[in-house]
């Protein structure tokens, strides 16, 4: 076979990859469904957001910094002045088809954030955060039409972008608050494609490595009724559907990794979606309930696949019971936790489209009278299914964070 006929080669690939067509998956490791674009969008979430189902866009808190909007930044108040929060979490991951079932398991750090006060009526925060993920190892048997026997293809899809933000939250009046965000995206995505087939010689590798880097801003509001017992928040967020380009860098090898050819290519069909949300919480002395409603104009968007893309939405829905936060004893301070989520997928596929869900058990265990709180949290996710040749894909995760308050720049006094 000649080289010049490899191209045509992994075009035929790609085109039965995603279309399932003639295929009989040997084992798989990595969520398949992070192959296209920019792989798993990750959200960006903060201690609470985890704990309450992913929700957030209506909730204020005093104590706990409130990713998913940042007009509520100024919701944290005297006696605290500065926060840091540090989180990580392991995962455990069940893959599925009609033919295979594989296991695996990750860990990483999830965030990383500092608030502090500028002014009376102006709080900022500053954080890092995963943006994307791609990890992916499939081996499959395909009938290629350029080939007269089945051929042996294995996939294989690794690293992602992560953004380094800045929050500003400013609060109007008593009851308004507004926000934005900017983050700077940045990172690298490796994916490759090894062909291995009796009519070839050799076993061919072909490594498409994507950089990219790009300033992203969002907004939000909030408007607080404050009753006599108790305040209800609504809130909004908005981001602009934002294009960009990625450098590629494309390889041909030979199965022992002698170069055939490469080239770098600037690609700039990458769109992300308009994305607005809506959110509402109800907060009282011994309760917190926060509900969230989000839409992303996914058909209009773009990358560099022939996938299509379909609008969304996404509904997150909350539940804190705060115990007795007079109390002296730090066990009489300890918060339960839950939530529940469900979405659409985005990938509108030829063999049919599924949704995602999940839920999720945590608590707050305050530490020192609340200036350090440890919050443990559990989520079990779904997606996927196995009909149609799609894949099922299961989740459980131990999300670990830690929310120290008025640790740093503060001089302390001894007598």
């Amino acid at each position: 076979m000649k080289y010049t006929n490899f191209p045509l080669l992994l075009v035929l690939i790609m085109i039965s990859f995603i279309s399932g067509i003639d295929t009989k998956a040997q084992s798989i490791a990595g969520s398949a469904y992070t192959v296209f674009g920019i792989g798993d969008l990750i959200p960006k979430q903060s201690a609470i957001n985890k704990a309450l189902g992913g929700s957030g866009i209506g909730l204020r808190s005093e104590l706990y910094l409130n990713l998913q909007n940042p007009a509520s930044l100024t919701a944290i108040t005297s006696p605290v002045t500065q926060l840091f929060e540090m989180g990580a979490h392991v995962e455990f991951d069940r893959y599925k088809t009609m033919d295979a079932e594989e296991t695996g398991s990750s860990g990483n750090l999830s965030n990383l954030n500092l608030w502090f006060r500028l002014s009376p009526r102006w709080a900022m925060a500053i954080g890092f955060a995963p943006y994307s993920k791609v990890d992916y190892d499939i081996t499959t048997q395909r009938n290629l039409g350029a080939l007269s026997t089945a051929s042996i293809v294995n996939y294989q899809g690794s690293g992602g972008f992560n953004q380094v933000y800045l929050g500003n939250g400013f609060r109007v009046t008593k009851n308004l608050s507004i926000g934005f965000n900017s983050a700077f995206l940045f990172g690298s995505i490796l994916k490759t494609e090894i062909v291995e087939s009796l009519d070839l010689s050799n076993a061919f590798r072909v490594e498409n490595q994507l950089f990219m880097n790009k300033v992203l801003f969002d907004f939000g509001a909030q408007y607080s009724v404050f009753l006599p017992k108790s305040t209800i928040t609504i809130g909004t967020t908005f981001a602009y559907e934002t294009a960009f380009s990625v450098t590629k860098d494309a390889t041909l090898f030979e199965s022992d990794l002698n170069t055939i050819s490469g080239e770098t290519t600037t690609e700039d069909n990458y769109r992300l979606p308009l994305t607005a949300g809506f959110g509402l919480s109800f907060n009282s002395a011994k309760s917190t309930i926060s509900a969230d409603v989000k839409y992303q104009n996914w058909s209009t968007t773009s990358f560099s696949e022939d996938t299509g893309f379909r609008d969304i939405y996404h509904y997150a829905l909350g539940y804190e019971y705060k115990t007795n936060f007079s109390s002296d004893h730090n066990l009489n301070m300890v918060c339960f936790r839950s939530g529940i989520f469900y979405k659409d997928n985005y990938l509108d596929l030829a063999d049919g489209t599924f949704a995602e869900w999940g839920f999720n058990v945590g608590i707050g265990i305050p530490v020192q009278g609340n200036k350090t709180t440890l919050n443990l949290n559990y989520s079990h996710l779904r997606r996927g299914t196995t009909n149609n040749g799609l894949i099922e894909e299961s989740a459980g995760l131990i999300n670990f964070d830690v929310v120290i308050r008025d640790a740093w720049f503060i001089r302390r006094k001894f007598n």
